[in-house]
């Protein structure tokens, strides 16, 4: 299972799978936001909810990190504080 990380309230009700991949696409809100083009205005505060709720998962868990050089490769220590 892969996600984007903006519905914590699927992740929470989500029964365990084989792998649960969150895909990390910029590590700061503003790079998120331009990477990604958000639909819902608290992006950054449902994405840090999914990163805290897969510390507890009991499964496999992933983090995906998706880096394109020029867009979101600025920052990689952000990166590191996200893990």
């Amino acid at each position: 299972m892969v996600t984007n990380a903006q519905f914590p309230e699927q992740m929470e009700s989500l029964r365990p799978c084989t792998q649960l991949y969150i895909s990390i696409d910029a590590p700061t809100r503003e790079q998120l936001k331009a990477v990604d083009r958000p639909l819902f205005p608290d992006f950054w505060e449902r994405f840090l909810t999914c990163v805290d709720m897969l510390k507890a998962k009991r499964q496999r868990t992933v983090f995906r990190l998706t880096l394109v050089n020029g867009r979101n490769t600025e920052q990689l220590t952000k990166y590191v504080e996200l893990v």
